[in-house]
């Protein structure tokens, strides 16, 4: 359990920054002090559409500021790859200036830069849309990239008429059959069969 003493260094550390409550992602809008609950921080923090604030005790056991799924964003017309940058962090909860991204489509970009919007609180809470969704969209070109993990995206072919497997925004295969249930994975990626077996049994 985290000990913080004063009021200035949690707001410095909390404001404006997203955590995980209850596995759901939420947007920190200011910390309390609240001497009659005793003495603990509390964090003010909003939900989409949420009229009203929600207040969580700082040392709540489901209060997560420390651990996050960070991986694909579907946005616009291309799946991102976000990671946190490499260097130590002042903040505790997840901000824009932490984050990095990575896009495998040449003069692709993020839709948005990281922040509190439905795209990101998808990608952290886990939710992506399943293998036929992702076939569809691609297909119709209502995106040229759709991730359907957080460390797995496809993007289509037309010249091949197959299906480009992508993990952290790179090239590492490309589909076999039009079921998307095997891919031709590039000799250096083959440590990832394993676990895009799982994310294909996980999210199909």
């Amino acid at each position: 359990m985290a000990v913080f003493d004063l009021l200035e260094d949690v707001n410095q550390k909390f404001s404006g920054t997203i955590v995980m409550y209850d596995k759901k992602a939420v947007y920190v809008k200011g910390v309390a002090y609240a001497p009659e609950n005793n003495a603990e921080f509390i964090l003010q923090t909003s939900t989409p559409n949420a009229r009203t604030l929600k207040y969580i005790n700082l040392n709540d056991p489901i209060l997560n500021y420390k651990q996050y799924q960070i991986g694909y964003v579907n946005g616009g017309q291309f799946a991102s790859w976000w990671f946190r940058k490499p260097h130590k962090q002042w903040s505790q909860g997840l901000k824009s200036n932490q984050m990095a991204w990575k896009c495998s489509v040449p003069g692709g970009s993020p839709h948005d830069n990281f922040g509190y919007s439905k795209s990101f609180i998808n990608m952290l809470e886990g939710i992506y849309p399943n293998i036929e969704d992702v076939k569809k969209s691609l297909i119709d070109k209502n995106a040229t990239a759709v991730a359907f993990h957080r460390d797995f995206a496809l993007s289509y072919d037309d010249v091949h008429d197959d299906f480009v497997l992508e993990y952290h925004g790179n090239k590492i295969g490309a589909s076999i059959d039009r079921e998307l249930k095997q891919f031709k994975i590039m000799p250096e990626a083959r440590h990832l069969i394993e676990a895009l077996q799982e994310a294909r049994n996980v999210y199909a």
